[in-house]
């Protein structure tokens, strides 16, 4: 078998298993997290996609905590989560970098998401900082809620 056809058969076995965990997760109800939900004893009250994950980086550990205390601080985010030290290595003004980052996870609503991006900018020491956001495929519905409610 030559190198494309090997490449060929793996990009289909990686969609197989897509599909198929699609399935697996539909099958279980993970993609139905999207659901109303009114819960007179709560504050919050909102839909179950309100949740969603920002990542970013930065460049070394004071500024990630700095950033991570003031987004919680400020109740732009519920919880973020700052990584141990990796190596990045991408392009950047047509030449190839490599530097020591933290990941940072925040978890937030969709609600705070245009402030956590304003004070994300203003914060960040980056000419363009790292901003990708992720909705949840599902989760638990009570940890969803607390995010809306010390967010809100």
């Amino acid at each position: 078998m030559n190198d494309s056809a090997i490449a060929g058969r793996r990009e289909l076995g990686l969609l197989r298993f897509l599909d198929a965990s699609f399935w697996f997760s539909s099958a279980l109800g993970f993609r139905h997290s999207c659901t109303q939900y009114n819960n007179s004893n709560k504050k919050y009250k909102g839909s179950m996609c309100d949740l969603v994950i920002i990542l970013t980086t930065m460049p070394d550990d004071a500024r990630a905590d700095e950033l991570a205390r003031t987004l919680v601080d400020e109740r732009l985010a519920a919880c973020v989560n700052v990584y141990a030290p990796m190596m990045s290595t991408y392009r950047w003004k047509g030449t190839v970098e490599r530097d020591a980052e933290r990941q940072l996870v925040i978890k937030t609503t969709r609600a705070r998401l245009p402030a956590v991006e304003e004070r994300l900018r203003h914060l960040h020491p980056y000419e363009l900082p790292e901003l990708i956001v992720i909705g949840p495929e599902g989760g638990s519905d009570a940890y969803q809620r607390w995010v809306g409610e010390v967010t809100d």
